[in-house]
């Protein structure tokens, strides 16, 4: 199965469907330069037009917004590369991509633990806001 099933499997013929790179832009937030490089890494994979213009499909959008949170998130492209291999092949990625899930579980404990952080700085400054009578000693 190509890795292009995951996110951008779609009827080519669709042309009413198709984004352009500017459209891609204005839905995703995402800029021109940074599709570029997504699809420079294979993470992306739009389409052609004759004239050599790059063409998006709908589900390019949520796939675009992925890679860019989970770049955010500490995650080289080879990895997300390596992660939507393993989505693209609908097989229990488990004990294929186990040290991949490891590095997705640690990024995971290590947001809990930041939205924990967050909770107490919130929480902190809430009763700040209430007064001194409201604060724990």
């Amino acid at each position: 199965m190509p890795e292009q099933d995951l996110g951008t499997a779609w009827a080519a013929e669709s042309d009413e469907h198709c984004l352009s790179i500017g459209e891609m832009v204005e839905r995703t937030g995402v800029s021109e330069r940074l599709l570029r490089y997504y699809e420079d890494k294979g993470l992306l994979h739009p389409e052609r037009t004759s004239r050599g213009h790059r063409m998006y499909a709908p589900t390019d959008i949520p796939r675009a917004n992925l890679i860019r949170f989970l770049i955010r998130g500490g995650f080289q492209t080879t990895q997300i590369r390596f992660l939507f291999d393993c989505i693209a092949h609908h097989i229990d990625v488990r004990p294929l991509c186990g040290e991949l899930l490891v590095d997705l579980q640690s990024e995971v404990d290590r947001i809990n633990e930041e939205l924990q952080d967050l909770t107490r700085t919130r929480d902190y400054i809430a009763s700040l806001l209430r007064g001194p009578d409201s604060r724990e000693s």
